[in-house]
């Protein structure tokens, strides 16, 4: 189990006695300056891919906008499995094998057929119970595929993975389908240094076409600027993009609410540039 879901299971009281006996206390005592958190926000301003945006999965939760760019991948790999599958079953439909992990659940839904499942968290770290991305890549036979799809939800372990696995494997996977949590943490300044570290990273190789926040949970302002706790993030590998002179529409036609009874809101400046 990793610290974040460990940390996610306790009392306010045990979470700041933990912090401070690991040494931690920078994670709750270190203010980050509003002017650095809005240059942070500015590495997600989406790029146009020249390629139209589809959206793949259900009307509501568990739709993703990517691009239309799905011809040769051969299969997709979805850490964290949620009650229902409709990116994956919708994939299913573009001869897109599925591979799932979750070890927090028996299985995937019983309608998805077809596809393989592996009852561990994947982390940055091979276990009993974890596994890593390139170790589940080489164990279903893909390591020398470039053709390949990542959707990953699984509540903050996200940053984890992603700092942790190579750019090799990262470029493995054409298209990134990411939903980033507890992004109100940015006013943390050593959070707020693991996002930029993170982002600058993935840049190297993939650019941002797409943002969609999560409205289960309302923004915070942080430094001044409104930001998502929960943001849906989609990346295409740059190898991939065609010449384009349009700008990305955030939002866009195809998005939708993922929760229907809760209000929407949506991003501005400095998520997206100014017009």
């Amino acid at each position: 189990m990793t610290i974040l879901r460990q940390l996610q299971t306790c009392t306010r009281d045990t979470v700041e006695s933990i912090v401070e006996k690991a040494g931690l206390s920078c994670w709750i005592s270190s203010p980050a300056r509003g002017e650095d958190i809005r240059d942070v926000i500015k590495l997600f301003q989406p790029e146009a891919p020249g390629k139209e945006l589809i959206r793949i999965g259900g009307e509501f939760d568990g739709g993703y906008l990517i691009p239309n760019d799905l011809e040769g991948i051969t299969d997709c790999f979805s850490p964290g499995v949620d009650v229902q599958a409709s990116f994956e079953k919708n994939l299913q439909q573009y001869g897109i094998r599925c591979h799932l992990a979750d070890r927090s659940v028996e299985g995937p839904p019983a309608y998805l057929t077809d596809a393989t499942f592996r009852p561990k968290f994947v982390t940055s770290r091979a276990s009993d119970e974890t596994i890593t991305l390139k170790q589940w890549i080489a164990e279903t036979g893909l390591s020398s595929s470039q053709n390949l799809l990542l959707q990953m939800d699984i509540e903050g372990s996200e940053y984890e993975v992603l700092a942790a696995e190579s750019m090799e494997t990262l470029k493995q996977f054409r298209i990134i389908v990411l939903e980033l949590h507890y992004l109100e943490r940015m006013s943390n300044r050593v959070f707020l240094g693991i996002l930029r570290a993170l982002l600058t990273k993935l840049q190297t190789e993939f650019m941002i076409v797409h943002l969609h926040p999560n409205n289960c949970t309302q923004p915070k302002k942080v430094g001044g600027t409104a930001i998502p706790p929960q943001l849906e993030v989609t990346l295409l590998r740059r190898d991939r993009s065609l010449p384009c002179s349009e700008t990305c529409a955030i939002p866009h036609p195809l998005d939708r609410k993922n929760v229907p009874e809760k209000p929407d809101y949506q991003l501005t400046e400095p998520w997206v540039p100014t017009k």
